[in-house]
């Protein structure tokens, strides 16, 4: 959609001295202008990316301890190695 609106608002814009795109016949028109005007975009596009990634800060990732993992499993264990009381089916009961 964005390169169909591109094209026309070049072919309406250039048409009024040296159409870059023209209907009938392209060897008539400069395409490689078009070309050349897609490349600056990209070339646009590409510092706009590197000043993005200049102020891009990470997040800091919570580091887990061996100790931790051991107290997740073994708190795992307990609940799965209970039995189901009356309820819902997922540990509570009801009262």
């Amino acid at each position: 959609m964005t390169g169909t609106l591109i094209v026309s608002l070049l072919h309406d814009y250039t048409s009024k001295k040296s159409n870059w795109i023209p209907n009938r016949n392209l060897n008539r028109g400069k395409l490689e202008y078009y070309y050349l005007f897609v490349s600056g975009l990209q070339v646009i596009n590409l510092i706009y990316y590197f000043i993005c990634t200049m102020f891009y800060t990470y997040k800091v990732l919570e580091e887990v301890s061996e100790e931790a993992c051991e107290d997740r499993y073994a708190e795992l264990a307990n609940i799965s190695s209970r039995p189901v009381e009356e309820g819902h089916g997922n540990g509570e009961t009801l009262m």
